[in-house]
């Protein structure tokens, strides 16, 4: 097997929550219904405690909408670092994504899942991990067969 394979992509902003939709682990899903009913829960003891317990619960309900502020900046945040041209080389080692803000590489045991669909190729990173996955768009390879190509050489690497 060849020691590297490397492809260029640009994801758009629509291709990344596409994907980020299609690809939604099952635990990013509980936890969001997790802060909607926290949110509800908090909003409703808002009206029902006396007025210490509105007090506490109005200093509560702040910090958690600065808490879901601070997430949503980081995802845009993130999102525009996504959004780069990038470079990915696959090695018998590593995975390296390259573009003109960051360079990253993880190693294949870090790497949880490689799922793909016809549009993406899926990297499931785990969240203690900065970065939770990576998507490259299947329009990046030349055909269908380089692509196939590449998650073969992925899955290759990441089961060794």
């Amino acid at each position: 097997m060849n020691d590297h394979h490397t492809v260029e992509y640009t994801l758009t902003e629509k291709e990344y929550k596409e994907a980020r939709k299609v690809f939604r682990t099952q635990s990013e899903k509980i936890s969001r219904v997790a802060v909607l009913i926290l949110f509800f829960v908090m909003f409703f003891l808002f009206f029902v405690e006396d007025q210490t317990g509105k007090i506490r619960v109005g200093i509560l309900i702040l910090i958690m909408f600065s808490f879901l502020i601070f997430i949503w900046l980081n995802n845009i945040g993130h999102m525009s670092n996504v959004l780069q041209p990038s470079t990915a080389t696959i090695t018998s080692r590593v995975i390296n994504i390259k573009n003109k803000n960051s360079e990253f590489s993880l190693e294949w045991k870090y790497i949880e899942k490689i799922t793909e669909n016809k549009d993406f190729i899926h990297f499931l990173v785990p969240k203690k991990k900065p970065r939770k996955d990576i998507i490259i768009p299947k329009r990046a390879f030349s055909d269908s067969s380089e692509a196939e190509k590449f998650v073969n050489y992925a899955t290759y690497f990441s089961e060794k």
